[in-house]
């Protein structure tokens, strides 16, 4: 739709949406299926999300509901990530109760964290955005 409320010739909006919202709900609704990119034991992990704070610091994000674990293999991959040397890198884990519709990412619980090589439990009740502001915080400004 465009600012005059037409429809364009183009499927995709005209207009900038806000930063980090989903404005194509069906298209955030698809599944990728993975089953043909199979290596032995090796298949496709998903990432929930990635911040890159400026070059500075990476935050991988994963989301889990409930009690839910992380399989071992996407648990592996995130470290891995995380280990390069290059820039200092976190991997976060949020958890929700949401069993359907939107979940929001902001206020996810921290529940652990992945950095320097060791995962550790979260201390204290936060949120994932709460712990992002003070990574950025604390590694975005080293680099200024």
């Amino acid at each position: 739709m465009t600012d005059s409320g037409s429809t364009s010739a183009s499927s995709e909006p005209s207009f900038t949406p806000k930063r980090g919202e989903i404005y194509n709900l069906s298209r955030a609704a698809q599944l990728i299926d993975f089953s043909g990119l199979r290596f032995g034991n090796i298949t496709p992990t998903d990432i929930d999300g990635l911040i890159d704070f400026g070059n500075a610091v990476f935050v991988f994000l994963e989301y889990k509901r409930g009690d839910n674990k992380m399989p071992g293999g996407q648990r592996l991959a995130l470290q891995r990530l995380a280990d390069r040397k290059d820039k200092p890198t976190f991997v976060l884990v949020g958890r929700h109760e949401n069993a359907s519709g939107y979940i929001n990412g902001a206020a996810a619980i921290l529940t652990e964290y992945y950095f320097n090589g060791r995962w550790r439990p979260a201390r204290g009740r936060m949120t994932i955005k709460e712990c992002c502001d003070w990574i950025e915080r604390t590694y975005r400004k080293e680099t200024q």
